[in-house]
């Protein structure tokens, strides 16, 4: 089966002037000119249009970064201006119990006493404190889970002082 090709003869080899447009009914021919002015018309607009799509993706990008950056310094003005207040008003390091709701309270109440009941005037390692700490959860679900819900590091060394256990870092410990 042949290939069709399309064939574009010049006028020139046709034997012919070049029609004039709009004369006789035909049509003009596009030239290797008319096509590559086309292209390059087309090229000109993709590469604008590409140019300012990426200069508003850069502005939503500084924008963002500056946004985030003034949020972060927003913030951490308004820590210093809390902490400057609370160290004014004797809160520096204060009770970590303080503002604790009274249902944690009451919790923390009862896991200090359990634990000064179990290791009072002892050295605990962490471990032991852990074990000691399961035993609780057995014996006091609900205590347990407020505990571990409030349980900072702070907050446990405050009941850890107030029940008069020490915890040791190394294996050896009294009990």
């Amino acid at each position: 089966m042949p290939i069709p090709v399309l064939n574009r003869a010049s006028q020139a080899l046709r034997g012919g002037a070049p029609a004039a447009p709009g004369g006789n009914g035909e049509k003009e021919d596009w030239s290797e000119k008319d096509w590559g002015v086309a292209g390059g018309v087309g090229a000109t607009v993709c590469l604008v249009t590409g140019a300012v799509s990426l200069g508003t993706l850069a502005l939503v990008g500084v924008g963002a970064g500056v946004g985030y950056q003034a949020g972060q310094w927003i913030v951490d003005k308004m820590a210093e201006k809390d902490e400057k207040e609370a160290m004014k008003n004797g809160g520096g390091g204060g009770d970590p119990l303080a503002n604790l709701h009274p249902q944690y309270l009451a919790s923390l109440e009862q896991w200090r006493c359990y634990l000064g009941a179990r290791g009072a005037g002892c050295q605990l390692t962490p471990q032991g404190v852990g074990q000691i700490f399961a035993e609780f959860e057995q014996t006091e679900p609900g205590h347990s889970r407020n505990v571990r819900a409030c349980g900072t590091p702070a907050v446990m060394q405050a009941i850890q002082d107030a029940s008069g256990v020490s915890v040791v870092a190394g294996g050896a410990a009294e009990v």
